[in-house]
């Protein structure tokens, strides 16, 4: 289901979620399913029963997928339950009778310099989100990550400006040489949704102190009426 790679910290194109970045929205629509939205991009949900089904759609825009990244199929083991009727066949890196796993063939892989083939740069993949590139002059290395607003990178610690492809994807301009490359993710206006937090935090805490109890003196006028008798005495 389009949750479990986000519970296990697994990159993956299904999507189970409200809102929806608009460009994604019209990634599917155009290029990978044009029978679903988004919102629902989950391997089995369509908008219309008269549409094709999200096995077919995968088959007709298999490249569309190879481009964005995906390199893995996820189907249950059912054979009356997905059927990749296509002119490319898909190889089982795994089955069990719950779930068979098909490999795809011509994965983009996560960050690349050029197009498909050999580029001018040689990259050392680090993490998802840092690469180690040598490059044998300046090039564009592409990330198979969406772009939205919110995404930063730098280059040898310098902050570039993020691009996109036509496809969606991010790219960086980065020049001859030895680079490392980072990329970094922060929601636009979070400084100021911060910034907000902290004042609605003070405006409850703050009055909280001011009622505070204040310390009591009893004096003799307040000792028990038996102790004050026995004073008179």
């Amino acid at each position: 289901a389009a949750d479990y790679g986000s519970y296990f910290g697994l990159a993956s194109l299904n999507t189970n979620d409200l809102p929806v970045p608009k460009l994604w929205n019209q990634l599917v629509r155009s290029s990978l399913d044009p029978n679903a939205t988004a919102i629902s991009f989950t391997g089995f949900s369509s908008t219309s029963g008269h549409g094709p089904t999200p096995a077919q759609a995968f088959v007709e825009h298999l490249g569309s997928y190879e481009a964005l990244g995906v390199e893995y199929l996820l189907a249950p083991t059912d054979a009356g339950a997905v059927r990749l009727d296509g002119p490319v066949q898909l190889k089982v890196e795994y089955r069990d009778p719950s779930v068979t796993i098909f490999r795809v063939p011509a994965t983009r892989p996560l960050f690349e310099s050029g197009g498909p083939g050999p580029g001018p740069c040689r990259v050392e993949v680090g993490s998802i989100s840092r690469a180690h590139v040598v490059c044998s002059r300046p090039a564009v290395i592409t990330r198979s990550e969406l772009f939205m607003p919110g995404w930063a990178a730098t280059v040898n610690g310098h902050p570039v400006r993020v691009g996109r492809t036509r496809s969606g994807l991010q790219t960086v301009a980065v020049p001859a040489g030895t680079s490392t490359v980072a990329f970094s993710f922060l929601p636009p206006y979070m400084s100021l949704a911060l910034g907000a937090s902290v004042l609605a935090a003070a405006y409850c805490v703050l009055p909280a102190l001011s009622l505070r109890p204040r310390k009591r003196y009893v004096g003799r006028h307040l000792a028990p009426r038996h102790q004050r008798r026995g004073a008179r005495g």
